[in-house]
């Protein structure tokens, strides 16, 4: 992830009549392994009863396997009876040796046995008609329903993201967090991709590529429309994977068909949502990894544990916490950590990657836009004048803690108990952790104001005319009339807004150049 020399920021999104070649839009998706994606997409499914319940109301084989219980109507008193005959039990034929097992075959079926029914023993079966006895034989007889869960302890990422093989889908589940979900994808071979289906895309899509230009790390992002051909491939391979369900447990299909227009395939990280990193035992490697202690004994805020040296990986986690804080303010997305708003932060949308070798170790998540509109005059220029004061004070005193940034320190040591109940971590990076953030804030506004990246590496700057032509093609693509573009997020993206808090970083660098350029000339 370095800085790029593009003309744009865009690159992933594929047009319903897009074919390769055809554009120079930056937002199309490279057609690199295109012929991987071909196939019917039919979910081969995976999991307890890997296929979709059979639709007889008698056992398999009845009439032909005069062993097996129910090839005559009603049962024979003697069959009935006889320990030693065979039932077919959820496709499985094998005798109900004891009255026990008998019993216990039939209540396990719940609903399917009408209470009054029940309990099913040998002596109330034999007094029943022949049409309950065959109704109660057919649902013995059915294999359970299918059941599937995704097996994140099992999978890998695959990437790149255009060579995904959608015939190969193994099994789909949708996550429940989220208010619209996240679509796990397990292919094979043990890789797996996620899918969402946002009904307002347009600022996820934008801030996602904006946010990675800030050196901030996302999951890798791909988009495709539903209706272009791969699209339709993807669709078609999420759904029939879903089918093997129940009707009333397909929420993977009622997720995609009831969301917006696109899909955005995302990266599947081996990452842990920072909400669920909690002191225990359990989670002791990782606190070692990442912080160099081991965790508190309690999550009670009753102990704390003292960072006395900050690690590569610790320093990495604090430094990205600093550039994700500069894209927020860029876009005002005021739900993840705590500076200059007026919450105390949103570990559900931080990560944590579980990769001892992983070079970018946080990774932020629903990189949405909420920019405060013209309309909101005096509420957009007290926000300015916040981003000001706060960029400034750490522009011309970056070894000086300052009050904003020493709540990310707080932040990940008490947690936001009252907001989203999360205890916190229970360590203390310390001052020192302060400055990192601070450290990693500074890197960030000098990308996206001056186009200097790491090591002095040169990277395109953040522009109002960069911003706009960027928006401009997400407009063509997803659509700009005012029906789409309050449906599908468009409005909510304000270029003058974002280059207007850039412009807020750039005077406040200069300014640092110039009193420095001042004081040398005083010397």
């Amino acid at each position: 992830m370095g800085c790029s020399s593009s003309t744009s920021t865009l690159h992933c999104l594929r047009k319903p009549s897009a074919t390769a070649g055809q554009s120079s839009n930056r937002y199309l998706a490279s057609s690199k392994g295109g012929s991987n994606t071909s196939g019917s997409g039919k979910g081969k499914g995976k999991g307890k009863g890997g296929s979709p319940p059979p639709k007889a109301c008698g056992p398999k084989g009845a009439g032909k396997n005069s062993s097996v219980i129910g090839s005559q109507l009603p049962v024979p008193i003697e069959d009935l009876h006889n320990r030693r005959k065979s039932w077919n039990v959820a496709g499985s034929v094998h005798p109900l040796e004891t009255d026990e097992a008998f019993t216990a075959a039939f209540e396990a079926l719940g609903s399917q046995v009408p209470q009054s029914w029940r309990p099913v023993t040998r002596e109330s079966f034999q007094t029943f008609p022949k049409w309950k006895q065959q109704q109660l034989i057919g649902e013995l007889a059915k294999e359970p329903p299918y059941t599937y869960s995704f097996p994140h302890q099992d999978v890998l990422p695959l990437l790149p993201l255009d060579t995904i093989d959608w015939s190969s889908v193994v099994g789909v589940e949708l996550s429940s967090a989220g208010m619209e979900g996240v679509v796990f994808v397990e292919l094979a071979n043990r890789q797996a991709v996620c899918v969402k289906v946002p009904r307002k895309p347009a600022t996820e899509i934008f801030g996602t590529t904006l946010c990675e230009r800030l050196g901030a790390r996302c999951p890798g992002l791909r988009c495709l429309h539903k209706e272009s051909a791969e699209g339709k491939i993807v669709v078609d391979a999420l759904t029939s994977a879903d089918s093997n369900r129940l009707t009333e447990q397909r929420k993977v299909t009622a997720a995609v068909r009831n969301g917006g227009p696109v899909l955005l395939i995302y990266e599947y990280l081996k990452a842990r949502d920072l909400a669920n990193v909690l002191p225990s035992p359990a989670t002791s490697d990782l606190y070692k990894h990442i912080f160099g202690v081991l965790p508190p004994r309690h999550i009670d805020n009753s102990e704390t544990v003292q960072v006395a040296d900050l690690g590569h990986c610790l320093q990495s986690v604090l430094r990205l916490c600093g550039s994700t804080i500069a894209f927020d303010m860029i876009v005002h997305n005021y739900d993840r950590l705590p500076c200059i708003w007026d919450n105390k932060g949103n570990p559900e949308n931080l990560m944590l990657d579980l990769d001892v070798n992983a070079q970018y170790p946080l990774v932020t998540i629903d990189n949405q836009m909420s920019c405060i509109p013209r309309e909101s005059g005096k509420l957009r220029e007290a926000y300015f004048e916040k981003v000001r004061q706060a960029t400034e004070a750490t522009v011309l005193s970056p070894d000086v803690e300052h009050a904003a940034f020493a709540q990310v320190r707080q932040f990940l040591c008490q947690g936001c108990v009252q907001g989203h109940g999360w205890p916190g971590l229970g360590v203390d990076v310390g001052k020192q952790g302060t400055l990192e953030v601070q450290r990693g804030f500074l890197e960030a506004i000098h990308r996206a104001a001056m186009g200097a990246g790491p090591a002095g590496s040169a990277c395109l700057p953040i522009s109002r005319k960069q911003l706009a032509k960027d928006l401009g093609e997400l407009e063509s693509l997803l659509g700009n009339s005012p029906e789409s573009a309050n449906a599908l997020g468009l409005e909510q993206i304000d270029c003058d807004f974002c280059a207007s808090v850039v412009d807020i970083f750039r005077t406040a660098l200069q300014l640092h150049q110039d009193l420095q350029k001042g004081s040398t000339v005083s010397i």
